[in-house]
């Protein structure tokens, strides 16, 4: 197996579920809504990619994980990615707090990642016994996700461990916390 080195930021929006607690877990009410209006006015930086040749992004509700993988030899590309990375990440909060949401917290760790499973998915048509050419119809219906930039990934696990564990352990507010590696 081959051990990758990489950068995580695991970053979350704060109060996000709130709105569905308050509303009973129905997407359609009106505090839903103002979640679903919320996340839309983010999008476009939500989604920035910096490096579409080493950074993978996922997102996952309100949250959003970028991994990058790094390369010794490119130590340019590596601070040019922390810089936008933080970038972004301010970008998104002083967005999110000016259209009077609380904002994102966020953790960027260090860490290995190794993958463990030979595709990053599995369509439906895997499951099922059928001709080759009703499996490949089949087969666009993706049902395992499984990306490789997630698999066994310590920096992704370190960073939502510290992000999760709340305020008892100082971790607060919509700040952006860097794992001392």
């Amino acid at each position: 197996m081959q051990v990758n080195e990489s950068f995580c930021l695991w970053s979350d929006l704060l109060g996000y579920g709130s709105n569905f607690y308050k509303s009973n877990w129905d997407i359609t009410s009106e505090l839903s809504l103002v979640n679903i209006k919320r996340i839309k006015s983010l999008q476009p930086f939500w989604l920035r990619v910096n490096n579409p040749f080493q950074e993978a992004l996922f997102t996952l509700n309100d949250g959003l994980v970028r991994n990058f993988d790094i390369t010794r030899e490119h130590y340019p590309v590596i601070l040019d990615w922390l810089v936008n990375v933080i970038y972004t990440f301010d970008l998104i909060n002083r967005l999110d707090t000016q259209n009077g949401h609380p904002g994102l917290r966020g953790v960027l760790a260090y860490g290995q990642r190794i993958k463990y499973i030979d595709k990053n998915y599995t369509g439906r048509g895997e499951y099922i016994q059928t001709s080759p050419e009703r499996k490949d119809m089949f087969n666009k219906k993706i049902v395992v996700y499984s990306p490789s930039e997630l698999q066994m990934n310590t920096a992704f696990s370190k960073a939502y461990i510290i992000e999760g564990s709340g305020s008892k352990k100082g971790v607060s507010g919509n700040n952006l916390y860097i794992d001392q590696m």
